[in-house]
């Protein structure tokens, strides 16, 4: 497990030892990190301070324990790819308009969300969402808000409803079930 921090002398990546149980009191220490790698490591949750991270830019999580997401995590402006794939989340921090909006990929596959998370809709630049592996059955009629969107990785489970709806979809150029 390592972050990523940029070099202001080299202007280079250099990766940081980092393990997860340091993560909080290192967050203060990593101002200028871009990238932050912390996936397959039995983490259960996130500091509340991650949004001290100003400059971060892509969040690899997948494959840990997170049932739930601080709030704090949707302060991360510069953000452009979260990985939160292979976790136990069944929902997400409420999120406004104006948070995460340089988000353009999006990984929440293999979670337990029971229904699509609509809030998703204000992330107007996303490009890249996958969803499968969770146990949602239909898609809401919002989903047409994400315009950018050209990749789109869907449940199986999906109804066929939902499915010809999704086929609607015609400006994203990657549907798939899985």
């Amino acid at each position: 497990m390592h972050i990523v921090s940029k070099n202001a002398s080299r202007k280079s990546l250099d990766p940081i030892p980092l393990t997860s149980e340091k993560l909080c009191s290192k967050v203060d220490e990593l101002p200028e990190s871009t990238t932050v790698r912390l996936r397959f490591r039995q983490i259960t949750h996130l500091p509340t301070n991650i949004d001290r991270l100003k400059h971060l830019q892509y969040l690899y999580l997948a494959g840990n324990k997170l049932t739930q997401l601080p709030e704090e995590i949707l302060n991360l402006s510069a953000l452009v790819g979260l990985t939160l794939g292979d976790n136990q989340l069944t929902h997400l921090p409420p999120i406004k308009e104006d948070q995460l909006s340089r988000l353009e990929l999006l990984g929440l596959h293999n979670n337990n969300f029971s229904c699509f998370p609509t809030q998703l809709t204000h992330l107007k630049h996303l490009q890249t969402l996958t969803i499968f592996g969770n146990p949602f059955k239909d898609l809401p009629s919002k989903i047409k808000e994400l315009s950018e969107l050209t990749k789109l990785l869907l449940p199986k489970s999906l109804s066929a409803e939902a499915k010809k709806f999704a086929k609607q979809l015609d400006w994203i150029k990657k549907i798939r079930y899985y």
